[in-house]
């Protein structure tokens, strides 16, 4: 259907406001409004699952992308015919400089040590499964660093019975087997038996083997990127050395049970491994990725050798207070949770990354719109500067370019700053020594207003 009626991919990136013209063949230019809102109706689940608020303003459709990334199937009225025609892909918005998006968001999660593993959403069918859904590599690499670190740990292992030949009668004895070999002198000591032995060559562990030889078949592939390639050839490399690698690729299709008694290891390899099956069989299928979540991870990195200490996501706890009713305070949160609280020159900073457009205006955007979009952070962050006695707070935002921006406010006694931190991870260094500068510079500042 697509095909037919020739309607372009829609692609936007992050927070955007995107005006969309929906395709003259698809409305009836005597109703565009009630076309307009049909759309937005037709598509109101594909909308939501990316967080995507669409809307009517002054005679036009606007598309208010937010933090995912992914791809959905846009429906399309009159001539559509409510059928889904194209797909509406999300990118990030902020430091992608590369040619190839996906392998741009594979380095900086390998950078920040999380996975990029994609919800799907079978409901939600793409239209173009051989152009928007996630490269198989991305999936591929999980695979192979997960059975890296089961393969260094050996805790795989289970218990097999195999048939031995043993200068000693134990185990399950075949006697029948014995009599008739005993007859030879030099295999009279000798005693057919079935023992257990604690190997990784069972069952699971060769289904596994054969997921890993097609993972590493698509690594290998000439559309894998070459970074992503250069990534992957140590542990490649390795596992080659260590275990018995197969040269024909078998497909599975079954997925690996998860053990609660199986090593941490071992479930996270068991996970990557049904990712990679499922997609093999849903490629069709719409998919998100949270990159507000990668990039507060990516910045918790960059921290982590920057700070003296930094706790992630400090819970603090909310306590109903006895003899009072409590019919508007039980519904307020069971606790509140900064991103991360970090220690400076004997100092608490309260820190919160936001994957947020604090540096550009979006399409149509007025000042009072930008600041009601930072008030809340703003006025949450000064809350948690309170709760645990800190007069230091930064929030932290992505910003194109190659520079840290800085920004430092003051609120009565606790000092605020904004730090703009450019999305490279192979500059992370720099990054360190710049917010390690403007973190000295901010608390200095914090305590000579105290």
């Amino acid at each position: 259907m697509g095909k037919d009626f020739h309607v372009s991919t829609v692609e936007i990136p992050t927070f955007t406001d995107y005006v969309y013209h929906l395709p003259k063949r698809m409305i009836d230019h005597r109703t565009p409004l009630e076309d307009q809102a049909t759309f937005i109706e037709l598509n109101r689940e594909a909308f939501l699952y990316l967080n995507i608020e669409a809307r009517q303003e002054n005679g036009e459709l606007h598309l208010l992308t937010n933090g995912y990334v992914g791809a959905v199937p846009l429906r399309m009225p009159q001539a559509g015919k409510g059928k889904a025609i194209t797909d509406l892909i999300v990118r990030p918005r902020y430091g992608v400089h590369e040619t190839d998006w996906f392998a741009w968001m594979s380095q900086m999660a390998d950078f920040a040590g999380v996975s990029l593993a994609p919800e799907t959403d079978s409901r939600l069918k793409l239209t173009r499964s051989e152009g928007t859904p996630t490269p198989r590599y991305l999936m591929a690499q999980e695979v192979i660093k997960n059975m890296v670190a089961v393969v260094k740990s050996r805790d795989w292992q289970l218990f097999k019975n195999e048939r031995k030949l043993l200068e000693r009668p134990v185990g399950s004895v075949n006697w029948t087997k014995y009599a008739k070999q005993a007859a030879d002198p030099q295999k009279r000591l000798l005693f057919p038996t079935q023992v257990n032995v604690m190997t990784q060559n069972h069952t699971e562990f060769e289904r596994a083997l054969n997921v890993l030889s097609e993972a590493i078949q698509i690594i290998n592939s000439r559309l894998t990127p070459n970074r992503v390639k250069q990534n992957c050839a140590q542990n490649i490399a390795f596992l080659g050395h260590q275990i018995s690698l197969n040269r024909s690729v078998m497909h599975e299709t079954e997925l690996f049970h998860i053990q609660m008694r199986e090593s941490a290891d071992v479930q996270k390899l068991k996970e990557s491994l049904n990712v990679f099956i499922q997609q093999q069989t849903k490629r069709e299928y719409s998919w998100r990725i949270d990159f507000s979540m990668l990039f507060e991870r990516y910045v918790q990195k960059i921290l982590a050798h920057t700070v003296e200490r930094v706790d992630n996501n400090t819970r603090i706890g909310h306590t109903l207070t006895p003899h009072y009713r409590h019919q508007v305070s039980q519904l307020m949160p069971k606790y509140l949770e900064p991103d991360m609280v970090a220690k400076f020159a004997g100092e608490k900073i309260v820190l919160d990354a936001k994957y947020k457009s604090y540096f550009y205006d979006r399409f149509g955007e007025g000042h009072e719109s930008q600041q009601e979009r930072i008030r809340h952070d703003i006025h949450q962050i000064i809350a948690y500067t309170s709760l645990i006695d800190a007069r230091t707070a930064i929030v932290i935002a992505p910003v194109d370019g190659d520079e840290v921006v800085e920004e430092i406010s003051q609120y009565d006694r606790i000092t605020v700053g904004v730090l703009g931190i450019p999305l490279d991870h192979r500059r992370a260094r720099e990054y360190e020594s710049s917010i390690r500068l403007f973190f000295e510079k901010i608390t200095e500042l914090s305590t000579e207003n105290d």
